[in-house]
């Protein structure tokens, strides 16, 4: 049975910290990457980087195949300046997906080519002296803050002579808390606290002198933010993978309700999600379930005459419809014309796809729901319309 490893609690705080406190939003994740590799090197542990800049150690095992991989993401949310207001402030785009809400009132760092600058987002409309009520109803986007930085700048031309430029990084300041009953509370824990756990795991199997079953490849990423994961470094061999990163938890949403819809003159009840069609239809032993009683209405070019009824292609019995009934038994002043039969109504000529009459008259005899609905009482159907007797 396999002991546990001892786990050094206070190196993993220790590089944790030196982590969040390194700036590493993603495309500037240079200085966590080296810091990172000099966590390796001090262990003895081999590592490579990859030509994007994302790195793969190694912890060898006894066997070479098939190996396996745990991987974590340096890189973190951030934002970027996407313009240079005339009022001397920065209009800003977020890096990875994150609301502004959380922004607002963040202090940050803006990575320029000339060194870092200082600043802070707030919204349009910051001050409650000023904007009474409109601070709370203002909308919640990236459009509705700007970064204000500090220094005295009046104008675009201000901002662009400290050398700030389209396209700076913006790093938000984590602003970590480590309390003493054990909570951490900072930004871009996400996923920097799965980095220090991994570091803390291969320190723990150096110092033991564990031997691995298997080779065991430790991967750190620098785009994950942005939808570029461990695929993008992932070993060829590497037939398991644990990823270390944060999950998030959110509330069941509510089944879909119920609706009514009017198709084609009925009314239809869509399922619900996950619901069965044919729950109480099914045949017992049978390999399928059963067809619905009703199947759907089917253009007129679909339709087929068989014996004068009006039947599914599909062979599944009549299609009882007001709209049917009259294709196939109309009421026509010929109904009283000598040698008709008697309750009969001949048919129409032959028409596009009713050809297969030929021309010819076809009586077609109707039952007395049908006779009373279209050759009955005046005044109702279309037989108070023709003037034809029931």
């Amino acid at each position: 049975m396999a002991v546990p490893l001892p786990i050094d609690m206070g190196y993993v705080t220790d590089v944790l910290y030196r982590l969040l406190t390194t700036p590493s939003p993603t495309g500037h994740t240079g200085d966590v990457v080296r810091l990172c590799c000099a966590e390796l090197e001090r262990m003895g542990i081999p590592y490579e980087l990859t030509r994007r800049g994302a790195i793969r150690a190694d912890l060898k095992g006894v066997r070479s195949t098939p190996d396996r991989a745990l991987v974590a993401h340096v890189d973190t949310l951030g934002a970027q300046v996407k313009m240079l207001k005339d009022n001397g402030r920065m209009e800003l785009v977020p890096i990875g997906h994150w609301s502004s809400r959380f922004a607002e009132g963040a202090r940050c760092t803006v990575l320029t080519d000339r060194g870092p600058w200082r600043g802070t987002i707030l919204p349009l409309k910051a001050s409650g002296h000023t904007f009474n009520k409109e601070v709370d109803s203002q909308p919640v986007t990236w459009q509705q803050v700007e970064l204000r930085v500090d220094a005295t700048v009046a104008n675009r031309r201000d901002l662009e002579e400290r050398g700030f430029n389209i396209g700076d990084i913006v790093s938000i300041d984590p602003q970590p808390e480590f309390l003493e009953n054990g909570y951490i509370v900072s930004r871009h824990l996400d996923d920097k606290a799965g980095v220090a756990v991994m570091l803390g795991a291969a320190k723990a199997v150096v110092d033991a002198g564990a031997a691995l079953p298997v080779d065991c490849h430790l991967l750190f990423t620098i785009s994950e933010e942005v939808g570029s994961g461990a695929s993008s470094i992932l070993h060829q061999d590497v037939a398991e993978m644990v990823t270390i990163d944060n999950g998030t938890t959110a509330p069941r949403p509510e089944q879909q309700r119920v609706r009514r819809h009017h198709r084609h003159g009925r009314q239809h009840r869509p399922l619900r999600h996950g619901a069965d069609p044919f729950a109480d239809r099914a045949v017992p032993g049978a390999e399928h379930p059963a067809p619905a009683r009703r199947l759907p209405l089917l253009p007129l070019r679909q339709r087929v005459r068989h014996r004068g009824r009006q039947r599914h292609p599909h062979g599944a019995g009549l299609l009882r419809h007001r709209r049917f009934a009259r294709l196939r038994a109309h009421p026509r002043r010929r109904a009283g014309k000598p040698g008709a039969a008697a309750g009969a109504v001949p048919a129409k000529p032959a028409q596009g796809l009713r050809a297969g009459l030929r021309g010819r008259y076809r009586p077609v005899r109707l039952n007395s729901l049908q006779r009373g609905r279209y050759g009955g009482r005046r005044g109702t159907g279309p037989s108070s319309r023709t003037g034809s007797a029931g």
